[in-house]
C-alpha cells in the first residue's frame, strides 16, 4: 500500500516498479491519481497491469467501461485477471489515459473547490457549471487545429479529447471512442446561440451530435496541434482533471501503452475494446 504525498509521486512510484514485481497495481483516486500510474506504468516499462478502482469526483473514465465499484465486484474482477491493452494520449510531455479539455468544460473542472469535489462529488462539477453559465457567456475564440497534417479553422467554445465514450460530465461525448483503437476522439462545440444551448447538451449526452457539423465538429485523430488564431487570446486546457495551462498543445497518441484489468467478458467495458 502507498500513498501519495504530492503531485507526481504516483507516477515515479510506478515507474520505479519492475517486471514481475507484482500481478497488477491497483489505482484509487481520481483521474489525475490514476492518469498519473498510467504514465508511471508506461515509462518505467515494467509491463505490470493496472487497476481502476474510482474514487474521483466524477469518475467518467470508469463509467464508460462499466468498472465495477462495490468490494466484492472488484474482487472478482482482480482474480479472473483479464487484462486489455490500453492507448494513452501525450499533450505538452503530460501523459493521460482519459481525458484533456479545453475552454468551458475544462475551466469548469479546475475553478471548483477542491473541498467541494470532496464532500459532494459529481453535483460539485454540476453545480459550479450552474453558476458558471447562469450567466450564459457563449463567446467563441478561433483556434486553428492541424488534424493529422490538415489544418482546419474553427470558432470554438471549447472542446475534447477522449479516450472512452464518456467525458465532462456527458455519458456520449464520443460515441465511437474505443481505449486500444491507436486514436482518441476530438469533439469540438462551436458557437451555440443562447436559445440552441439545451439542445446542443442534450444531442452531446444522447451521443447524436456526430454528423451535426453546425454545432460540433467530430473527429478520430492521431495527432493534433492547436493554437488561437490571435496573439493573446487565452484558451485554458485540462488534463483528466488537472489544471494543464493555455494552447497551444501538441497531442499524439501512444497506442497499446499499457495493460488494463477489465471485467471478465462478456462486459460492458466489451463495448469500448477493439
Amino acid at each position: 500500500m502507498y500513498y501519495t504525498h504530492c503531485k507526481g509521486d504516483a507516477r515515479e512510484t510506478a515507474a520505479g516498479l519492475k517486471p514481475g514485481q507484482f500481478d497488477f497495481v491497483c489505482a484509487v483516486g481520481g483521474d489525475g491519481t490514476v492518469s498519473e500510474v498510467a504514465a508511471g506504468l508506461y515509462l518505467g516499462g515494467s509491463g505490470i497491469p493496472m487497476a481502476i478502482i474510482a474514487a474521483g469526483t466524477s469518475n467518467d473514465f470508469s463509467t464508460s467501461l462499466g468498472l465495477p465499484k462495490m468490494p466484492e465486484d472488484i474482487a472478482r474482477m482482480l482474480l479472473a485477471g483479464r487484462s486489455v491493452t490500453m492507448d494513452l494520449g501525450i499533450i505538452n510531455d503530460t501523459y493521460f489515459y482519459g481525458e484533456a479539455a479545453g475552454g468551458g468544460l475544462g475551466e469548469v473542472a479546475h475553478s471548483t473547490p477542491a473541498d467541494k469535489k470532496s464532500r459532494f462529488g459529481y453535483l460539485a462539477y454540476l453545480s459550479g457549471g450552474l453558476k458558471k453559465y447562469g450567466n450564459l457567456k457563449l463567446d467563441t475564440v478561433p483556434l486553428v487545429y492541424e488534424i493529422d497534417g490538415v489544418e482546419e479553422e474553427f470558432d470554438t467554445f471549447c472542446f475534447t479529447i477522449t479516450n472512452a465514450r464518456r467525458a465532462g460530465g456527458f455519458n456520449l461525448i464520443a460515441p465511437g471512442a474505443k481505449i486500444n483503437d491507436g486514436v482518441m476522439d476530438l469533439c469540438i462545440i462551436k458557437k451555440v446561440a443562447r436559445l440552441e444551448v439545451l439542445p446542443a447538451l442534450m444531442q452531446v449526452n444522447a451521443g447524436e451530435h456526430a454528423d451535426n457539423n453546425k454545432w460540433f465538429e467530430y473527429r478520430q485523430v492521431r495527432n493534433l496541434r492547436v493554437r488561437t488564431k490571435n496573439e493573446g487570446d487565452q484558451f485554458v486546457l485540462d488534463i483528466d482533471g488537472e489544471d494543464a495551462g493555455n494552447l497551444p498543445l501538441d497531442f499524439k497518441i501512444v497506442p497499446a501503452a499499457i495493460k488494463l484489468i477489465v471485467p471478465p467478458s462478456p462486459s460492458e467495458a466489451d463495448s469500448v475494446i477493439s
